[in-house]
C-alpha cells in the first residue's frame, strides 16, 4: 500500500485504498437484517393480550363488561403491542444487524493482517470506481479467470500499516450516529426491564392493591426486554472482542518481526507497529469503546444484568410464597403475612 495503493499479489496491478475501504464497508452490508422469529411474533400478541387472558382464566369477561370498559381494555392491549413489544424489540433488532455489520468489517480489516488476506474478488464486488484503471485491469484479469490474488497488510511495510489504519478508522466511524442510536435504546430497554421487575417486587412485598393480570403483562414485558436487552448486548461484546483480537495479532507480528528480523532492519517497523497498537487501545478501548449504559461493553455487565433480573424474580417469588399472599377467585391480590410494606 504505497501512496494509498493496496497490491495484488497475482493479479500484478494495484487496488486504491479508497476502493479498499469500500470493498469492506460493501461487504459488511451484505448481512441481511437480522429476522423476528415466530414464536416471538406469537410471543408479543400473547404478551399485549395477556390480560384478557388471564381475565377469561379467573372466569371475567375479557375486555370487560361494558363498552367503553371494552374499548379502553382493547386500546390499552394495542398500545402495549405496538410500545412495550414492537418499538423496543424492533430497534433492537436494527442495532443487532447493524452490528453484525461492523463485526463482518472488523473481521475482514483483521484477515487482512494475516496471510494470505482478503481475496480481491471479494472487494471487487463492492469496489467503487476512482478512476485509476485498477478496475478495468482487473475485470479483465477476472475474464481470463485468472486468480487476481489476495490483499495483505505486510507488517513490515509501514505505508501497508497506514493504509490500514486509516481504512480501520473510516469503517469505525461509518454509520456513527446511528450506533450511538442503537446503544441509547439499549440503555433505555435495561432501565425499563428493571423498573419493570422493581414494580412487580413492590406490588408483591407491599401488599398494593392490584389484579394478577397487571403482574402478568409487567413481567411479559419485562421478559421481552430482557430477550432484547441480552442479544443486543451480546453483539455489542463482539465489537470489542474484534478489537482485541485486532491487538493481538498486531502484537503477534511485532514478535515475528523481532524473531526474524536485524535489529536495523525491525526498529522502524516495530515503533510504527506499537504506535497503531497504542492507537487502537487509547481510542477503541479506553477512551471509546463500544458500550452498554455507559460502560465498555462486556460478558461480565451482561451477566450481573441477567444475575440481578433472576435474583429479583426469585426473591419476588419466594416473598409471594412464604407470606401466603394469594390471589382471590376474581384475580384480586389478598395480602398475605409479613410483607415489608404492608398495612
Amino acid at each position: 500500500a504505497e501512496g494509498g495503493w493496496f497490491g495484488a499479489a497475482a493479479g500484478g496491478f494495484k487496488i486504491p485504498a479508497s476502493a479498499v475501504m469500500m470493498g469492506v464497508i460493501g461487504t459488511s452490508f451484505d448481512v441481511k437484517n437480522v429476522p423476528v422469529s415466530k414464536v416471538n411474533m406469537v410471543s408479543y400478541l400473547l404478551g399485549s393480550f395477556a390480560p384478557a387472558i388471564v381475565r377469561t382464566i379467573f372466569g371475567q369477561p375479557a375486555f370487560g363488561s361494558e363498552w367503553g370498559e371494552v374499548l379502553a381494555n382493547v386500546c390499552s392491549s394495542i398500545i402495549v403491542l405496538l410500545f412495550c413489544f414492537f418499538l423496543p424489540v424492533s430497534w433492537g433488532m436494527a442495532a443487532q444487524t447493524d452490528n453484525l455489520r461492523r463485526k463482518r468489517a472488523y473481521n475482514m480489516l483483521g484477515r487482512m493482517l494475516v496471510e494470505p488476506g482478503v481475496e480481491v474478488k471479494e472487494i471487487l464486488k463492492f469496489a467503487e470506481k476512482s478512476g485509476g484503471g485498477w478496475e478495468e485491469e482487473a475485470q479483465s484479469e477476472t475474464s481470463k479467470e485468472t486468480d487476481l490474488g489476495c490483499v495483505y497488510v505486510n507488517p513490515k511495510n509501514t505505508d501497508n500499516v497506514l493504509a490500514w489504519t486509516m481504512c480501520r478508522n473510516i469503517v469505525r466511524v461509518y454509520g456513527r450516529p446511528f450506533m450511538l442510536r442503537g446503544e441509547a435504546y439499549l440503555s433505555v430497554d435495561l432501565v425499563v426491564s428493571l423498573f419493570l421487575l422493581a414494580c412487580i417486587i413492590i406490588l408483591i412485598l407491599g401488599g398494593v392493591d392490584h389484579n394478577v393480570w397487571d403482574v402478568v403483562q409487567m413481567f411479559w414485558i419485562m421478559i421481552a426486554l430482557v430477550n432484547t436487552v441480552v442479544f443486543t448486548s451480546l453483539s455489542v461484546v463482539d465489537l470489542n472482542s474484534q478489537v482485541t483480537e485486532h491487538r493481538e495479532i498486531l502484537r503477534s507480528a511485532q514478535v515475528e518481526i523481532l524473531a526474524n528480523s536485524k535489529e536495523d532492519e525491525a526498529d522502524r517497523a516495530l515503533m510504527f507497529l506499537d504506535a497503531v497498537d497504542k492507537l487502537v487501545e487509547t481510542r477503541e478501548q479506553k477512551s471509546d469503546p463500544h458500550k452498554i449504559f455507559g460502560f465498555a461493553a462486556s460478558t461480565q455487565i451482561v451477566q450481573t444484568y441477567l444475575g440481578i433480573i433472576g435474583s429479583g424474580c426469585l426473591f419476588a417469588a419466594q416473598t409471594f410464597l412464604t407470606s401466603q399472599a394469594h390471589y382471590s377467585s376474581d384475580g384480586t391480590f389478598v395480602q398475605g403475612e409479613g410483607e415489608i410494606f404492608g398495612r
